[in-house]
């Protein structure tokens, strides 16, 4: 797994979206599950589609494929940080099998 360009933006109503792009640079399909925030809070897959943005409980991964997530596309969100983040926050994503920790750079808008 590699994950470039991770970044945490501010979604909408206080939410916090995460955006960049995770490979599968291994040889067996992997299962993004959702992931971990810098307090431990729940972030949550979502996919906007036609402007109608719906909850995803996993996504595939097939080898040697790449999730581009972002804004209006597939991205994972955090409904609520217990404290907002600064200049970088450590992540964790979490995959079937396995945790992957993950430095983001913090977006102000």
């Amino acid at each position: 797994m590699s994950v470039v360009n991770a970044e945490l933006r501010r979604g909408p109503q206080g939410a916090w979206d995460i955006h960049g792009i995770v490979y599968n640079v291994g040889d067996v399909p992997i299962i993004l599950l959702g992931a971990d925030g810098p307090d431990g809070e729940d972030g949550y897959i979502f996919a906007t589609h036609d402007d109608i943005t719906e909850e995803l409980f996993e996504i595939a991964l097939q080898p040697g494929n790449a999730l581009d997530l972002m804004h209006g596309g597939l991205f994972l969100r955090f409904e609520d940080l217990d404290s907002p983040p600064v200049g970088e926050a450590s992540i964790s994503f979490y995959f079937d099998g396995f945790v992957m920790p993950v430095d983001v750079r913090v977006m102000r808008p």
